[in-house]
């Protein structure tokens, strides 16, 4: 049983303030109901960290029981993979207050779900690829197929990609690396784009 003082575990820490936010949010309720803590969208950029009230008897025998004094976090097991490495904080100004969470992983892509391979590939673009590395530079890579038994990747480059530069150098050290890092049958990536066609390319 862990107590104010004791609040951190080895893949996720809360807070004391937290934990006294949990306390005070449960009020007489303390030893009826405890907290359920999940991941929403686990597995895609859309996941978001929510906390639910959880009454005696309806946590799931799979979820992650964390015990404290008086009450009890429930975590649901297939959040814990987007959850490691999180801190769960919570701040009280004057008016409201909010959580903040720390979550490294949070939107952590699940590649062992059982969604196709061009939605997996599609998920890594979004957010390892355009938000990371080329969004920044007003351009955007769009998947246009998967081919040869999934072994070949088609892209198209856009805005500030298109025209650019260093368009190869991106697809072969950015792009290409980190697909086949996620997905091994990958042997190419290939792009299609006419980048004669660039209006307003990045070349810095």
């Amino acid at each position: 049983m862990f107590d104010l003082d004791d609040v951190n575990l080895e893949w996720i820490v809360f807070t004391k303030n937290t934990i006294f936010y949990f306390r005070n949010l449960l009020g007489k309720e303390l030893e009826k109901i405890n907290i359920r803590v999940f991941v929403k969208h686990p597995g895609t950029m859309n996941a978001d960290f929510c906390v639910s009230f959880c009454a005696f008897g309806l946590e799931k025998e799979t979820d992650i029981a964390i015990v404290y004094k008086n009450f009890t976090i429930y975590i649901a097991v297939n959040s814990k993979e987007n959850l490691q490495n999180a801190e769960v904080d919570f701040h009280l100004d004057q008016y409201s207050g909010q959580f903040i969470v720390k979550a490294p992983n949070l939107k952590k892509i699940s590649l062992s779900s059982n969604e196709s391979l061009a939605y997996k590939i599609q998920e890594i673009l979004k957010l390892k690829i355009n938000r990371a590395l080329v969004a920044s530079h007003g351009g955007m890579v769009s998947l246009v197929e998967v081919v040869e038994e999934g072994s070949v990747v088609i892209l198209q480059f856009s805005g500030a990609c298109r025209g650019c530069g260093m368009v190869d150098q991106t697809l072969q050290i950015g792009i290409e690396q980190t697909l086949k890092e996620h997905f091994p049958q990958i042997r190419e990536v290939r792009d299609i784009t006419n980048h004669t066609l660039g209006k307003n390319p990045y070349y810095s």
